[in-house]
């Protein structure tokens, strides 16, 4: 194992339970090869982890793994922004069309396919049923489209 992984041993691991903890945590090696790597048994590799420290420290290593992909993708952010920008200024219409339709989806997100509106007669009165029908409607558009908008 290379001096820079065992300045960063944890605290109660040895530096092979580290080293198995790092292989497993970054993955692309499967059982098998991590403890032929780190030159330990088969056995020995299942017992590192089955240690909570060891579980641990996996953990650890693997929420560091997704928060530097997460800022590797936030960096590139900028760039796909430029790129669509570009692209909604081609003299293709439909690559134009495309770059327009991302640009809404992820500014402002992608619309619902419909509008499902459903109404409930409490009042039996056929003189005030239109006007009542018509009332109820508008007010559970008006939530359902405060509902839409909140999401």
């Amino acid at each position: 194992m290379s001096n820079e992984v065992k300045e960063y041993v944890p605290d109660g691991l040895t530096d092979k339970q580290n080293e198995v903890a790092i292989l497993e945590a970054y993955g692309g090696m499967d059982r098998r090869q991590i403890s032929k790597t780190v030159g330990i048994s088969h056995q020995t590799l299942y017992t590192y982890l089955k240690k909570p420290e060891v579980i641990a420290t996996i953990d650890k290593y693997r929420q560091e793994k997704k928060n530097l992909a997460k800022s590797l993708l936030l960096k590139s952010l900028d760039k796909a922004s430029a790129t669509l920008a570009e692209l909604m200024d081609s003299p293709d219409d439909s690559i134009r069309l495309k770059a327009a339709d991302r640009v809404l989806q992820y500014g402002v997100g992608k619309p619902s396919s419909s509008l499902h509106v459903t109404t409930n007669l409490t009042n039996s009165n056929q003189g005030d049923t239109p006007k009542d029908i018509l009332d109820m409607e508008d007010m559970e558009f008006e939530n359902k489209l405060d509902e839409y908008e909140d999401e």
